[in-house]
């Protein structure tokens, strides 16, 4: 790793910014070697600071290498290793479970009082079904600032980008994923967007930046698969907002919570005019609970490069007799932020016609990844993994 004027960079780009969450200067932490993980054999990472505690990154251990697909029938019953290792920048190996310090907040709220603040929601009123704080058409600032602006303004967090309300007891407890690589400048400007915006509508929530590091084509849905898997090791959430970084609410009666069906959120881009591309989207900002996720198998891991992704959960959610609700264009509408195109995926329309043959044995049942780092800083937790191809031949048999 490298320090950098706003964070930590990782030497191979994986991890191309981290927040600076004091002026003070980060410690250089030198990238270690990761296992492949799966939730067969792995448990929550204890993610729970002590008072005045710095901010965090923790490394997994080695485990077997045949141990590196993800199961779908364990996800909810996981184990790790009482003991992980860490690596220090002197690069000995201690035996006990250290952490270790990558900058020092100075007057953000501490993760281990999160804890108490759901205690203490038990005691609370519930909050209203529709939040009496919301504004309506909001306007949207895409003003690039530092990690450090976006911290100052938001000092009611808790340790990784979570947030519960002070006055009232969340109806909804919701994950926000973000698939990423290597878009920084637009990190800061959906950062200091999306965070008045959902404590305006009261919800309990935490901010995932699910990164991918190494030389494979981005895999947006493989990076949902993941931050749906890794996000749920940290809390009990109950729904999963997916959401590309690019893509800022104009709206905040466009509440970001999980409906009895899957919700298609952005509706109506400036890009496209404000109106629908096609019926059948489901890409962008997306809505699942996560009973919804399991049973749809997660997204497909076949897509490697821009596109396909989205048309292929549409067909699941139809297959699955589920159907895409979404709310009026002139409330669910979105500025996105100018960008270079990613690099289309040439065989997503091969791919696609595959579709009904895939979903019982591609997506969260085969995902295979490895957990390079978990990074918790005042306003977003990354995690960053290296994807790998998933196994084709359980699928490839039923085309036979």
């Amino acid at each position: 790793m490298n320090p950098s004027s706003d964070g930590l960079t990782l030497k191979d780009g994986s991890l191309c910014e981290t927040t600076r969450v004091t002026g003070t200067a980060a410690e250089v932490i030198k990238p270690v070697s990761v296992a492949s993980f799966s939730t067969k054999s792995t448990s929550r990472l204890n993610l729970t600071s002590t008072s005045q505690q710095p901010a965090l990154i923790f490394r997994p251990t080695s485990l077997p290498s045949n141990q590196s697909v993800i199961s779908n029938n364990s996800l909810l019953n996981t184990s790790l290793p009482t003991r992980p290792s860490f690596r220090h920048r002197n690069h000995s190996v201690p035996q006990t479970n250290e952490r270790i310090v990558v900058s020092k907040p100075r007057s953000v709220q501490n993760t281990s009082k999160l804890d108490e603040s759901i205690q203490s929601n038990s005691r609370k009123t519930r909050c209203k079904e529709i939040p009496s704080g919301l504004q309506g058409r909001i306007a949207v600032n895409t003003k690039v600032v530092p990690f450090r602006t976006v911290e100052e303004e938001n000092q009611n967090l808790q340790m990784g980008g979570r947030f519960s309300p002070a006055h009232c007891t969340s109806r909804n407890k919701v994950a926000i994923i973000v698939p990423y690589r290597n878009r920084p400048e637009q990190l800061k400007v959906f950062l200091r967007h999306i965070h008045p915006f959902l404590q305006r509508q009261e919800l309990q929530y935490g901010i995932y930046v699910i990164n991918q590091s190494g030389k494979e084509l981005f895999n947006r849905a493989s990076l949902i698969n993941v931050g749906f898997v890794e996000s749920l090791k940290d809390f009990d959430w109950e729904c999963c907002i997916f959401h590309d970084v690019d893509l800022l609410p104009e709206d905040d009666r466009n509440l970001y919570t999980c409906p009895n069906q899957p919700r298609h959120m952005s509706v109506s881009v400036d890009k496209f005019k404000y109106k629908l591309p096609y019926k059948g989207i489901f890409g962008g900002v997306t809505a699942l609970d996560v009973k919804q996720f399991r049973e749809l198998n997660g997204y497909s891991n076949e897509f490697w490069g821009w596109g396909g992704e989205d048309d292929d959960m549409a067909r699941r959610i139809k297959y699955h007799k589920l159907r895409i609700e979404r709310y009026k264009p002139e409330i669910a509408r979105y500025t996105m932020i100018k960008h270079k195109q990613e690099t289309a995926n040439k065989n997503r329309h091969s791919i696609l016609r595959s579709a009904i043959r895939r979903y019982k044995v591609d997506g969260l049942n085969n995902l295979n990844y490895k957990l390079v780092s978990v990074v918790k800083t005042p306003i977003y937790t990354n995690i960053t993994v290296e994807l790998h191809h998933s196994s084709r031949k359980s699928w490839r048999k039923s085309r036979r």
